[in-house]
């Protein structure tokens, strides 16, 4: 407040001072009433920051801050950084982020990976199968999983294709002839050992097989041959059985001489079904005679027997079918059904007929394979064989079974004409 200063006339000050005080009172009433609302709030005294902090915290929604915040002061960046940074957790913030700007691919990976479906099945609390990868895979459009470990490779994670012995087996025959020219062999003895490596999907396991025979009259015979078997990998193959081939050599020693003949064979094998054929032809000298003659007799008359052997070209097949089985496959009851053919085999004329074989087997260590022949020349030829296994497979049991076949499928012996049929006949000639 400004005062005039008159020493000579006190009056003029007072009066003076007077008109100051009763002009200037209204002025102060409203400085004190109005201006602390405007001034000291919002232009003066109280920064910009500290007033956005207690408007949008306290006294201020949060929708109706953003939204003028945004339109009139603040750039649109510097929003959603306040917001980003203090307002709103990061979980929060991740979530819309990932919905608006990631693809669609890379959501699905991450959902497939961090968090599976309910109806995802799981075993035994592992991630899902890869055969379910695969398929689910197909029908949603994305990717098939590579790379990922067959769930059934065998437990060697390095395939040795070394044969090793995998089957020894000791078998006897008895069987009964319907006449003395019965062609196939029966009461023998037979000694086999197969020779195959651990199998591994998707490849052919090698085989070899030796087998030797003891009749009980005292002569021999005796097969070595190799082929192959394709195991399957059911996730690469579309079929699911075992495909053989193989290829033989064989000898038997008759009473009069021995023969040869080379064999070859195809066959399908199935968790259920099986299917076989087998060719035979013989090679070198076919045919043995031996001759007596009997001319001590009076006159000119005489006598002349011949005994003959011989072997021929051959064929047969079979389809089998596993009848019945435990859960376990502790026993296990088998059946095939097929025809052969023999040619030459009298007077050069073949024979044709059918054979039928019945095998129940106990585990993997003793069966009985009964077998029945019929045909019109030699006629019903029964046939009765015990089987003692000796399962080496078993050292180093992988279990993996694809397609539901096990080792004892994978590695049974090959079913084939192991003796090959021998013709005997007799013939004499005379002159009386």
């Amino acid at each position: 407040m400004s005062t005039y200063h008159i020493p000579d006339e006190n009056k003029f000050e007072v009066a003076v001072a007077e008109f100051d005080a009763a002009k200037l009172t209204p002025h102060i009433e409203h400085e004190e009433k109005e201006l602390p609302l405007m001034v000291p709030v919002e232009e003066k005294t109280v920064p910009q920051e500290q007033v956005m902090v207690p408007v949008e915290e306290k006294t201020v929604p949060q929708e109706q801050v953003v939204g003028p915040v945004k339109e009139k002061t603040v750039p649109q960046e510097q929003v959603m950084v306040l917001v980003e940074e203090k307002t709103v957790p990061q979980e929060q913030v991740v979530s819309p982020v990932k919905e608006k700007t990631v693809p669609q691919e890379q959501v699905m990976v991450k959902v497939d990976e961090k968090a599976p479906s309910a109806a995802t099945p799981v075993e035994n609390g592992s991630e899902m199968p890869v055969w379910f990868k695969t398929w689910l895979a197909s029908k949603l459009g994305t990717p098939s999983p590579k790379n990922e470990e067959s769930p059934y490779v065998p437990s060697n994670k390095k395939w040795d294709p070394i044969p090793w012995p995998k089957l020894f087996t000791i078998r006897h025959v008895w069987g009964e002839q319907g006449n003395d020219c019965i062609p196939f062999a029966s009461n023998y003895t037979t000694v086999e050992i197969l020779f195959a490596p651990d199998y591994w999907l998707g490849t052919v396991m090698p085989l070899l097989d030796l087998r030797g025979h003891r009749f009980d009259n005292n002569t021999y015979a005796a097969n070595a041959g190799i082929g192959g078997r394709y195991i399957p990998d059911p996730q690469e193959d579309w079929f699911c059985e075992l495909l053989g081939f193989n290829a033989y050599y064989d000898y038997r020693q008759g009473c009069i001489g021995y023969y040869q003949q080379f064999g070859i064979g195809l066959e399908i094998l199935g968790r259920k079904w099986d299917f076989r054929a087998n060719a035979y032809a013989p090679f070198g000298r076919k045919k043995h005679i031996h001759t007596c003659v009997f001319d001590d007799y009076e006159g000119d008359f005489f006598a002349i027997r011949k005994h003959i052997e011989s072997i021929s070209y051959s064929f047969n097949a079979e389809a089998g079918y596993l009848i019945y089985a435990t859960k376990c496959e502790e026993f296990s009851l088998y059946g095939a059904a097929g025809p052969y053919f023999l040619a030459r085999a009298k007077c050069n004329d073949g024979v044709v007929g059918a054979e039928a074989r019945l095998r129940p087997q106990y585990k993997d260590y003793v069966a009985l394979d009964l077998s029945w022949r019929y045909d019109r020349l030699f006629q019903t030829i029964w046939q009765i064989e015990i089987i003692l296994n000796l399962p080496l497979y078993q050292i180093s049991r992988q279990n993996k079974c694809p397609c539901s076949i096990t080792d004892r499928q994978i590695y049974q012996p090959i079913q084939r004409f192991e003796v090959m049929p021998l013709s005997k006949r007799t013939c004499w000639h005379t002159n009386f």
